[in-house]
């Protein structure tokens, strides 16, 4: 079943890398005003990174469940094969200084 972050992601992240884009080759349309003058601001640059990183991590987390899901059913698998053949588990030796005999 598809997770509706990997979409999610991918669509963040390629519209974020197209306005971050878009600012990075075109002029700012305004400028904000602040207490010691005008500052130029491109927001386009600014919002197409923050929506990259967003589009990132979307898409990282959804891999990560993904990953983390198989690897505990991967472990589920294991542990079910080991209880269903106990019989072919192998013994351990004992260390020899365990199998000493007491010298009393």
């Amino acid at each position: 079943m598809l997770d509706v972050r990997l979409p999610i992601g991918a669509l963040f992240f390629i519209l974020g890398i197209m306005i971050a884009g878009w600012g990075y080759t075109h002029a700012p349309a305004g400028s904000i005003e602040t207490k010691i003058g005008l500052l130029p601001l491109n927001i386009d640059i600014v919002w197409g990174w923050i929506m990259t990183c967003f589009g990132l991590a979307m898409f990282s987390y959804a891999r990560w469940e993904a990953l983390d899901t198989q690897e505990k059913a991967l472990k589920a698998a294991a542990s079910a094969a080991a209880a269903a053949s106990p019989a072919e588990a192998v013994a351990q030796p004992e260390s020899p200084a365990e199998s000493k005999p007491d010298e009393s």
